[in-house]
């Protein structure tokens, strides 16, 4: 392989990561607004996983299951639909539905 062709692959594989961490950035900043503890988050491969039927997704919002416990020891799962249709995840804009 060329340099060029190897530059733009650790290019891309940074932003990738850089990407990935803002996301879990943006999970955990939720997390610690509502005062909830995170067990586990888990992102939808598919898209019927997709528990916002009557919400349009953009590409740049994400979908999450997350399962959390409250201050209370009370554990609860659900969807987490973070930013907005227009602004993305510049919005701080989070939808849960508990399942």
């Amino acid at each position: 392989m060329s340099a060029e062709v190897i530059t733009f692959l650790l290019f891309a594989f940074a932003i990738g990561v850089a990407a990935s961490w803002h996301l879990i950035g943006r999970l955990r900043c939720w997390v610690a607004q509502t005062g909830f503890r995170l067990r586990k988050a888990r992102k939808p491969w598919q898209a019927v996983d997709n528990r916002f039927p009557f919400t349009p997704v953009s590409g740049t919002q994400q979908v999450y299951q997350i399962h959390i416990q409250d201050e209370a020891g009370t554990e609860k799962t659900g969807w987490i639909l973070l930013g907005s249709l227009w602004m993305g995840l510049a919005s701080t804009q989070a939808q849960i539905v508990w399942e």
